[in-house]
């Protein structure tokens, strides 16, 4: 008696056999099976050898995976029936062997480095492999690693490169590619402030103030006069003079470099008040009587008219 496969498997008796092949990481879909007699079962059981851990049946019996490249054997059997074996009675069984070849996965496995985007001095992330065209269930490719040549601090704002390394083959893979990632570095953003206090009592041609201002990044920060202030005060090395009576604005900013961004401004901003003048002091205070008297003064600092007048 023959067991008939469809895709014309035949099996005769228990020497019959059926050889077949397909790609790691894809299911097997077993041939129907029939033996020409009506009410027949048949049963799926692996072979002891070549099989491995990894060669499963599913479990309704019409598919097949393989955890590796490698053979396996497959038992067919057709169980009782009427007459399976046509010698007048019912206990006949007919056995056939299906052998299985699987090859290695023929689509490439991409593995990609992981990608970034930090501004300067940030910690150097961790990379790690993204995996496309894996098969069977598989997450990873052992053997590769990854890295990147960015260095904290060391580095400044652009582009650099992530990479992974590792198996170009492996058993169950025929070809594995690399491709590279990329570490973006931008800018860092800074601000600067005062850490001097303003003066409280500036006045007209008094004592000079000299103003200081940080910046986060450590750079230097530059200290001007507001342009709203040029009438009231000056700056010179750093130094602050009073030239006027009003309200002293100093601007400060730091302009960035190629890892830092230049910061926002901040001002600083006070009053100039008019200076105490000298004392007057009468210095004509006596004439004869008939005759006028010039009168004339000593001290004083301002630039405006004097007047008299008789107490």
């Amino acid at each position: 008696m023959t067991i008939v496969m469809s895709g014309g498997l035949h099996l005769s008796g228990s020497s019959g056999a059926y050889t077949d092949n397909f790609a790691y990481g894809t299911v097997y879909s077993m041939p129907s099976v029939s033996d020409g007699v009506s009410g027949d079962t048949f049963s799926y059981s692996m072979g002891a050898s070549p099989n491995s851990a990894g060669c499963l049946i599913n479990s309704n019996g019409t598919g097949f995976n393989y955890a590796s490249v490698g053979q396996c054997v497959i038992h067919v059997t057709s169980n009782g029936g009427t007459d399976p074996d046509h010698d007048g009675d019912t206990d006949g069984t007919i056995t056939g062997t299906l052998t299985l070849t699987v090859n290695q996965a023929t689509a490439p496995v991409v593995v990609t480095a992981s990608s970034a985007a930090l501004v300067f001095d940030a910690p150097v992330p961790a990379i790690h492999p993204i995996y496309s065209n894996l098969a069977n269930g598989d997450t990873s490719i052992a053997g590769v690693n990854c890295t990147t040549n960015y260095v904290q601090g060391a580095s400044v704002s652009g582009s650099y490169s992530t990479t992974c390394a590792g198996p170009t083959s492996t058993s169950n893979y025929a070809t594995i590619n690399y491709v590279a990632g990329a570490v973006t570095l931008s800018k860092a953003n800074q601000t600067v402030s005062f850490i001097s206090t303003a003066p409280s009592s500036a006045i007209y041609q008094g004592t000079t103030y000299t103003p200081s201002a940080t910046a986060t990044s450590s750079l230097a920060a530059t200290i001007t006069v507001d342009a709203t202030s040029s009438s009231v005060c000056s700056i010179s090395a750093g130094v602050v003079s009073f030239i006027g009576v009003g309200s002293c604005v100093l601007d400060a900013n730091q302009a960035g470099n190629t890892n830092f961004n230049a910061a926002a401004q901040v001002q600083q901003s006070f009053n100039v008040g008019q200076a105490d003048q000298a004392t007057l002091t009468l210095t004509s205070t006596s004439g004869t009587f008939g005759t006028g008297l010039t009168l004339t003064y000593s001290g004083g600092s301002g630039t405006g008219a004097v007047t008299y007048g008789v107490a």
